[in-house]
């Protein structure tokens, strides 16, 4: 009676693709004087965060591992310089991955957010992209 054991195993597979799959993924923009070996950074929880980014963007980090309902299962993280005055090539690095949420520095301006505003809107015209900022 084998056969019963194998269908709860699909069972529990399913749920656990269930699962994982609908934690999404978050990309965030930050500006900071901190370099990074690599842009972006793929964080898979909190305790991943750099300790040589500020102490408000690790803060700020952190806040996205919270989540709503289901925490994320990854969370990219593309680290501007202080004086960035674009989005474009976070946002280029973005359009190559499978995010869910895009959200930028804390301290954008609305020209900034206009810009993920328009990105976003692209992404989800040509490219049939659910992402949502």
């Amino acid at each position: 009676m084998g056969l019963p054991s194998i269908t709860i195993k699909f069972q529990a597979a399913a749920k656990e693709v269930s699962r994982r799959g609908g934690q999404g993924t978050v990309g965030l923009i930050i500006k900071d004087s901190a370099s990074v070996s690599t842009n972006p950074l793929v964080l898979m929880s909190a305790s991943d965060i750099p300790s040589t980014l500020s102490e408000s963007n690790r803060k700020y980090i952190a806040q996205a591992f919270v989540g709503n309902v289901n925490r994320p299962s990854r969370v990219y993280v593309y680290v501007l310089a202080a004086a960035a005055a674009s989005y474009e090539t976070a946002l280029a690095a973005f359009a190559k991955l499978d995010l869910d949420w895009v959200a930028g520095d804390p301290a954008a301006t609305e020209t900034l957010a206009g810009e993920i505003k328009t990105w976003v809107g692209t992404q989800r015209g040509s490219y049939d992209s659910v992402v949502k900022a």
